[in-house]
């Protein structure tokens, strides 16, 4: 069914037909729900050869609105109306070829009546011609032509449009790249109403891209794309809430903005509601959060599965199980997750699963503290020291220790790493000790940030 919004567009291109009875009852009986006098009023019209009215009666036949879903009676109306050089009509035939609706599929066809629509100005032709190009669709690709259709079409006011330009004058690829060009046609995007372009414009404004960093501007774009019910923006507002970021912390708010995208499967929101309904007390619900956590791990969300082997492995929130631990922490850790490396590594350590699993412990522990993990460069540091799943080498042991102790972030592991590196560089040979500290002059420069 056309929406109420599609009306002006559809119908302000016929304007120079004229007012044939039947047409203007069939409209007023359709926008308030009277389908059956619309059939009839648009059928009567349709006799006289409005263009509109041909073009109304494809529509329902094709979306079973008022009729039976009949997609080759849609077509017989929408051809008769295209033949009378009604753009709209066009397009729908155009559609209709291209997915074989009604109609044996013909990309060639598909392109030709498109065509006719992009040229008599239709804006929705006009960016679907430039999608079709992109993609070859219809049978050519082109991205030239593409990149004409699209700007005519941003140009016409077709708010996807602007933001497509947009997003293309800031890639570069197909047209040479122009920021300031991009950052005008995703505002007239977004003041427009597109709620993609509003959520864009806001991460822009929030982390600096293109223009000043405003995050107070960047919030309230943020927030009106939430508002038009884009999950995106409602999980990104939700995660701004949930940690003060550019906003005032608001836990219950989050919340349920986080919940609004959870339930549109929005995977991030899924993530970030489990964990307000795991740890924040105001918010607490295990039960609920546990459940929103296994729906993220299963989609394939690391972080989830980290979560949730660490769950089993300390039997929190779910009995302990420490199979279900390691599976799950290693399918975190193949995704190259930090946490569920280093989870997966303490797992292996303690010969949970495995009679060999200090050497897989290692190689794990290595992982994350490549990465850059603190507690795995101690814990490898310890490895090396002792012997443990790798061979004994006291002067990389003392560059891991080193290195994790320079970063502690409490003053207790300061203090207790510091010991442990210092007890390990008493014992050095000089040989060692030039070694160990080569080394740790290495993974300082690589893990240290500068002061």
């Amino acid at each position: 069914m056309i929406g109420t919004k599609a009306f002006p567009v559809v119908f302000a291109l016929a304007v120079s037909l004229p007012a044939l009875a039947g047409f203007e009852e069939g409209l007023t009986a359709y926008q308030r729900g009277d389908l059956k006098t619309a059939v009839r009023e648009f059928s009567e019209a349709a006799e006289k050869k409005d263009a509109r009215a041909l073009y109304m009666l494809g529509d329902m036949h094709r979306e079973g609105t008022g009729v039976a879903t009949d997609y080759t009676r849609a077509v017989v109306y929408f051809r008769q109306a295209a033949d009378m050089g009604f753009p709209p009509a066009a397009l729908e035939l155009s559609r209709a070829y291209l997915f074989g609706h009604g109609i044996e599929k013909n990309a060639g066809e598909a392109l030709r009546l498109i065509t006719f629509a992009a040229e008599q100005g239709l804006a929705d032709a006009q960016w679907e011609l430039a999608k079709g190009y992109l993609s070859g669709a219809l049978g050519q690709k082109d991205g030239q032509l593409a990149m004409r259709w699209m700007r005519k079409a941003a140009q016409s006011g077709h708010a996807v449009a602007q933001h497509g330009l947009a997003a293309q004058l800031t890639a570069g690829k197909l047209v040479e790249k122009d920021p300031a060009e991009a950052l005008a046609w995703l505002k007239r995007s977004a003041q427009a109403g597109y709620p993609k372009a509003a959520f864009d414009l806001g991460l822009a404004f929030a982390e600096g891209f293109g223009v000043p960093r405003d995050q107070e501007e960047g919030a309230q774009w943020v927030r009106s794309a939430a508002a038009a019910g884009l999950a995106e923006a409602q999980a990104h507002l939700g995660w701004m809430l949930l940690t003060g970021t550019g906003v005032k912390k608001n836990i219950q708010e989050s919340g349920a903005l986080l919940r609004q995208a959870a339930e549109k499967d929005d995977l991030r929101a899924q993530y970030y509601l489990a964990w307000i309904l795991l740890n924040e007390k105001a918010a607490k619900n295990p039960g609920d959060g546990i459940q929103w956590l296994r729906k993220a791990a299963d989609r394939g969300d690391p972080q989830a599965q980290s979560d949730l082997g660490n769950y089993y492995h300390e039997g929190r929130y779910v009995p302990r199980d420490l199979r279900a631990a390691h599976d799950w922490l290693r399918k975190g850790a193949e995704q190259d997750n930090t946490s569920a490396m280093y989870g997966l590594a303490v797992l292996l350590h303690g010969r949970a699963v495995g009679a060999n699993d200090r050497r897989e412990a290692a190689r794990w522990f290595r992982k994350a503290a490549d990465k850059g993990d603190l507690d795995a460069q101690m814990h490898l540091g310890r490895q090396f020291r002792d012997g443990d799943g790798v061979p004994k080498d006291a002067a990389e042991a003392f560059a891991w220790m080193h290195v994790a102790a320079l970063n502690a972030k409490s003053a207790d592991d300061r203090t207790e790493w510091r010991k442990e590196r210092d007890a390990v560089g008493a014992v050095l040979s000089a040989a060692d000790k030039a070694r160990a500290s080569a080394r740790a002059n290495q993974y300082a420069k690589k893990f240290v940030p500068p002061k």
